[in-house]
C-alpha cells in the first residue's frame, strides 16, 4: 500500500472514531461543544505537526487545548501565557533545532510555473521551486503546515511584484534572490517576520512588495547566493 493510500485509510479511521465519539458524546456528554470541535480539529493538528516535524504545529494547538480545557483541568490562568508559551516553545525549538524538523527536502521540490505563481499548503509540508518570467503576482498560504519557497528562477515584472501571504498556525521560509528589493509589509499577530542573508539589491533591482497576514506562526526571509 502506497504512502498517500496509507494517509487515506488513517484518515478515515481518524473519521469513523470522531464519529463515534460525537454520537456518545452525545448521550454521556463527555465533554461541552466548543470543547468537542476543539478537540476534533487540533489532535489532527498536532499529529501533523509531529509527523511533518513542524513545532508551531506541535505546541501551538497544544496550547490551545490547554486554553479550551483549562477549566476541567482546573488550571487557573488566562489564555494570554498559555498562547505566549507556546510562541516561546516554537521559536526556542526551531532556534534549538534549524531544519531538522523540515521533511521537505530540496530532492522533494516541486515546481510552480507561470504568470501568477501560486502555492496552498494545510495540514503538511511542502518546498517548492517557483518560475517564471515577469512575474506581476504570487501567493503563498499555509495552514498548520509549513513552506519553504525559493525564487531563484524567477524573474520580477519590471514594475515590481506582489507576494500575498497567509500563515495561520505555521512556518514559511523564503529564499529570496539578495539582489531583490523586498518591501516587507506583512501583518503580524502573535508570531513573528524575520530576515537574514545580505541584500545587495540597488536602487534598479526588481522590487518585490509581501504583503498578508501571519497569526500563530512565523515568516522568515532569507537572501540566497
Amino acid at each position: 500500500m502506497g504512502k498517500s493510500n496509507v494517509l487515506k485509510v488513517l484518515l478515515g479511521l481518524y473519521l469513523v472514531a470522531a464519529a463515534a465519539l460525537v454520537i456518545a458524546n452525545a448521550y454521556f456528554e463527555f465533554f461541552g461543544f466548543w470543547q468537542l470541535l476543539a478537540l476534533l480539529a487540533l489532535v489532527p493538528a498536532v499529529v501533523s505537526g509531529i509527523l511533518y516535524r513542524n513545532f508551531g504545529g506541535v505546541f501551538l494547538p497544544l496550547a490551545l487545548l490547554l486554553i479550551v480545557f483549562s477549566e476541567p483541568l482546573g488550571i487557573p490562568i488566562s489564555p494570554f501565557p498559555i498562547i505566549a508559551a507556546g510562541v516561546l516553545l516554537t521559536i526556542a525549538f526551531s532556534i534549538m533545532f534549524p531544519g531538522r524538523w523540515r521533511k521537505a527536502k530540496i530532492g522533494d521540490i516541486g515546481g510552480v510555473s507561470g504568470d501568477e505563481l501560486t502555492c496552498s499548503v494545510a495540514f503538511g509540508a511542502t518546498a517548492k521551486h517557483f518560475q517564471g518570467e515577469n512575474v506581476s503576482q504570487m501567493s503563498i498560504d499555509c495552514n498548520f503546515g509549513s513552506v519553504e519557497a525559493r525564487f531563484d528562477e524567477v524573474t520580477l515584472d519590471p514594475n515590481g511584484a506582489i507576494l500575498n501571504v497567509s500563515v495561520n498556525f505555521g512556518g514559511l521560509d523564503l529564499y529570496i534572490p539578495r539582489d531583490w528589493n523586498v518591501v516587507n509589509e506583512l501583518s503580524v499577530a502573535v508570531g513573528g517576520a524575520d530576515e537574514s542573508g545580505k541584500c545587495t539589491a540597488t536602487s534598479e533591482s526588481p522590487t518585490l512588495k509581501i504583503i498578508g497576514n501571519v497569526a500563530f506562526g512565523g515568516v522568515d526571509i532569507h537572501y540566497a547566493k
